[in-house]
């Protein structure tokens, strides 16, 4: 009887605040369980059963893509919270604007579990973040076409919301600033005197502050903006939010000749540590670095990627044999190789000791599974001198590409379990995986 009479509270509930609940979970991929609200929500039948795709096809079809994007960042970063807001279809043809709110639920290896959500719809008539919504659109408002960037930050410092203007001058998507601490995009040089005054204005120090910081945008370059921030307040005069507006500032152009002459000196220096000093490849800390990118890559323009797993055979009889400087020049020897079957925009790295990894960005698993076989003819088919004596080499290799199955760390694996089994398995050939 009380299972009855919570149910019941929860369906008033849910009436009263005009949103729905649903729940996933993973063992049971391709049905959810909804609330009774929900199925009125969506003004559909409660005896029809709800699929991933019959969920898809509420989506109105301009927001799908930005939705799907936006939910897919979020998982890959194992977000407990997600907020989708979106536009939906009912079955009687009108559009409903929702706020789809989702707790997320991960194992020890960051896979999702299960799925908690609220669909609140943001055209009933209800007080459940009344103001939240009304700030929403006198941000947009006022705001939505300004020139200059306009963030709109809670007292902890994160952004709630930003204009067009800002999005475009960081390079970041909505949904990526979204929760952000607005000090994080700060140059670490300037953080402190930012955090400080930023401080200073939660306690009712100073009303605002205007002054230059560099602003590190997405692609990693520093531009100067004229940042003021300003504090809104209650009645009672305590900090409700506070709204900070950026632009470029002359400075940029005054520093322009020496900012390029250090940016191009610390490059440099940059690169020779992300470069392994034997074989003259990337190593294993910037594949790593651009895995995040391709990953990014993949969720946010569908585009995949592969990879070949390369371990050198029997490295060890060869160091045993001829000694460490014949292994290491056989390293070398390789390394060249495999620069010059790979393109530019490739990623040709030293995984470690005598294994390797080739990143090929935009590239199907049966285009790659063909350049691994060229890899391994033209390895096969040269033949390396030292000291007068010739040496065969011979490469196991090993051929990937990422799915919607993976993350950061499974593929990790996936290329370490590769190369251990390499190690193991019969020489000389290619496998996919």
């Amino acid at each position: 009887m009380s299972g009855l009479t919570e149910r019941s509270n929860n369906q008033i509930k849910e009436q009263i605040l005009g949103c729905g609940s649903f729940v996933w979970d993973i063992k049971n991929k391709d049905t959810l369980e909804w609330s009774d609200q929900m199925y009125s929500l969506i003004g559909i039948d409660r005896e029809e059963t709800i699929t991933i795709d019959r969920l898809k096809s509420f989506i109105l079809e301009e927001d799908y893509n930005e939705v799907y994007e936006n939910l897919k960042y979020n998982l890959i970063n194992s977000n407990v919270q997600v907020d989708l807001i979106h536009r939906i279809v009912t079955t009687n043809g009108r559009v409903k604007k929702v706020n789809e709110r989702l707790r997320c639920s991960y194992d020890e290896n960051d896979q999702l579990i299960k799925v908690i959500g609220v669909c609140l719809d943001l055209s009933y008539n209800n007080m459940r973040d009344y103001s939240t919504r009304l700030n929403n659109e006198k941000f947009y408002r006022l705001f939505g076409d300004a020139p200059i960037g306009v963030s709109l930050l809670r007292t902890d410092g994160t952004c709630f919301l930003c204009n067009d203007s800002f999005i475009e001058s960081v390079f970041y998507k909505e949904y990526e600033l979204k929760d952000l601490p607005f000090y994080s995009l700060i140059d670490d040089e300037d953080q402190r005197s930012f955090i400080s005054l930023y401080n200073s204005m939660i306690d009712n120090r100073i009303p605002s502050f205007r002054n230059e910081f560099r602003i590190v945008n997405k692609d990693g370059a520093k531009v100067w903006h004229d940042i003021t921030v300003s504090s809104v307040k209650d009645i009672y005069d305590n900090v409700k939010y506070l709204i900070a507006m950026t632009q470029p500032c002359q400075r940029n152009m005054k520093e322009g000749p020496r900012k390029g002459l250090i940016n191009s000196i610390r490059e440099e220096i940059n690169d020779l540590s992300l470069r392994d000093s034997l074989s003259g490849l990337y190593n294993r800390q910037y594949v790593l670095r651009r895995l995040r990118e391709l990953i990014l890559v993949f969720y946010e323009k569908h585009l995949t990627f592969s990879a070949l797993l390369i371990d050198v055979d029997r490295i060890k009889n060869i160091n045993d044999t001829y000694g460490h400087a014949c292994g290491d020049k056989i390293i070398h020897d390789l390394s060249e190789i495999f620069k010059s079957l790979t393109r530019e925009s490739d990623i040709c790295a030293r995984w470690g000791g005598e294994e390797f990894i080739i990143l090929f960005p935009e590239m199907d698993v049966e285009t790659a599974t063909s350049l691994a076989e060229r890899v391994r003819t033209e390895v096969k088919n040269t033949i390396m001198m030292w000291e007068g004596k010739e040496i065969k080499v011979t490469i196991s290799v090993s051929v990937t590409s990422y799915t919607t199955d993976d993350t950061l760390k499974t593929f990790i694996s996936k290329v370490d379990d590769a190369l251990y089994r390499d190690k193991h398995d019969k020489r000389d050939y290619v496998r996919r995986i």
